[in-house]
C-alpha cells in the first residue's frame, strides 16, 4: 500500500465548475500518479472511489461533484474534462490498466449552487488494483 499527500482546490465560490487542484496537475502530469511496476505480470486494473466533502456542519459537497479522467499515455495533453467520470462512493473501474506504466489521474471539482458554509472541506480518495 501507499499514501499520498494532500490535494488542494484552493478558495472556491458557489457555482464554480471544472476547478482543478492548485499546483499539482498540468498537461502531462495528473494530480495522482499510480505506478504499476514492471514486475507485474498481469494488467493492473485500477479502481477508484471517494467520500463526500465534509465542511462546517451541516455543509457537504457530494462526491459526485468531483470528476476524474485518467491515462497511461505519458504524452496526454492534459486529459479532457469533457471525458471525465464522476467519483462514486463505491469502487469503480477507472479504465486504467497495464504493467510497467504510470496511471495519471486528473481531477476537477464542481461547487454546487446551494448554501454552503465557508470553511475547509475534506474528503478522501481510494485507489486499488485487482491484481
Amino acid at each position: 500500500g501507499g499514501s499520498a499527500g494532500s490535494i488542494n482546490y484552493g478558495s472556491l465560490n458557489l457555482s464554480q465548475t471544472d476547478v482543478p487542484p492548485i499546483n499539482c496537475q498540468n498537461a502531462t502530469d495528473g494530480s495522482v500518479r499510480i505506478r504499476v511496476e514492471p514486475i507485474t505480470n498481469a494488467p493492473a486494473n485500477i479502481s477508484v472511489k471517494g467520500e463526500n466533502f465534509h465542511g462546517p456542519s451541516p455543509s457537504t459537497i457530494g462526491i459526485g461533484n468531483n470528476t476524474y479522467t485518467n491515462s497511461t499515455n505519458p504524452n496526454n495533453a492534459g486529459a479532457s474534462v469533457a471525458l471525465a467520470t464522476a467519483f462514486a462512493q463505491a469502487y469503480t473501474n477507472s479504465g486504467g490498466s497495464g504493467a510497467a506504466v504510470n496511471n495519471d489521474f486528473w481531477l476537477w471539482l464542481d461547487v454546487p449552487n446551494t448554501f454552503l458554509k465557508a470553511g475547509t472541506y475534506n474528503t478522501s480518495y481510494s485507489f486499488k488494483s485487482d491484481v
